[in-house]
């Protein structure tokens, strides 16, 4: 057996995991011949030729007969194994692969067939060139599909990093925008939740108001302060206009700021959730 088929008979065991040791070249023909019977091309194929004599008559016949159906089944393997356009790259890298195993398998049966055949006969029967092409379009598409692979990811890292730094900016902004509210917006924190942000308009000192809200006519703001004075705000009264010129009425009047946040929790618990203080001169 000429040397440069060393090689390829290992992976003939591969192919060919069961293949007993020291049979005689009669009972390795036999058995690649009922494996050719039943349609076994390629186990046929690569379990004749490690026979010694592979140039005898029937050993040739064996391979003139499976090496075509070898080649043809391969094929159709690789062919029958679908790429769905929308499928997550990885499945379709996988899927190449295993579309060139297919394919690799057939250029190892022709690598031996001009080993162990008359050049005329390698001629009439090798595939190479339609093997190479195969090979060439598989690999092309598994490099390509490799490469949208390499792009999502790239992609999920950028987008990764832009959220992280959105959040980082908006986290800034945020910072500050407290930071310049902080003299005109105080929190005010109940049982341990945060409430809404107690409305401070300043002026320059004088009276304190809760302002339970303003009214377009004076006749509907007189008639809040009633329903206010009938909930327990005997002090409930008419402040002042707006810059809409609707009139604004109040809970109480204090004059003492802190007396006023005071009241304000509980305005905000019980009444109305949205009271806030307004500071007249």
């Amino acid at each position: 057996m000429k040397k440069t088929l060393l090689p390829l008979l290992l992976m003939v065991s591969v192919l060919l995991p069961g293949l007993s040791k020291g049979q005689s070249d009669k009972e390795i023909i036999k058995q690649s011949q009922a494996l050719l019977d039943k349609k076994a091309c390629d186990s046929a194929f690569f379990l004749v030729l490690t026979v010694k004599k592979t140039k005898s008559g029937k050993v040739q016949a064996i391979i003139k007969k499976s090496y075509p159906t070898l080649i043809t089944t391969n094929v159709r393997r690789a062919n029958k194994v679908q790429i769905i356009d929308k499928e997550d790259e990885k499945i379709k890298c996988e899927k190449y692969q295993k579309q060139i195993d297919y394919i690799t398998q057939s250029k190892i049966a022709d690598s031996l067939l001009v080993l162990n055949v008359k050049e005329d006969v390698y001629k009439s029967l090798s595939k190479k060139r339609s093997i190479d092409k195969s090979l060439a379009t598989f690999n092309a598409k598994l490099a390509v599909s490799k490469e949208k692979m390499a792009k999502q990811e790239q992609e999920k890292i950028r987008i990764a990093d832009s959220i992280a730094l959105a959040e980082q900016l908006a986290a800034q902004a945020l910072a500050d925008s407290l930071a310049k509210l902080k003299d005109t917006i105080t929190v005010t924190v109940v049982a341990g939740n945060p409430v809404v942000p107690v409305q401070v308009v300043t002026t320059s000192g004088g009276k304190y108001f809760i302002i339970a809200g303003a009214y377009k006519t004076e006749s509907r703001a007189q008639s809040e302060v009633s329903k206010l004075k009938e909930q327990g705000f005997p002090n409930a009264k008419t402040v002042n206009r707006n810059d809409d010129g609707n009139l604004r009425i109040c809970y109480n009047s204090y004059n003492d700021l802190n007396e006023a946040k005071k009241d304000l929790v509980n305005i905000r618990q019980k009444y109305r959730h949205d009271a806030w203080i307004l500071t007249l001169p």
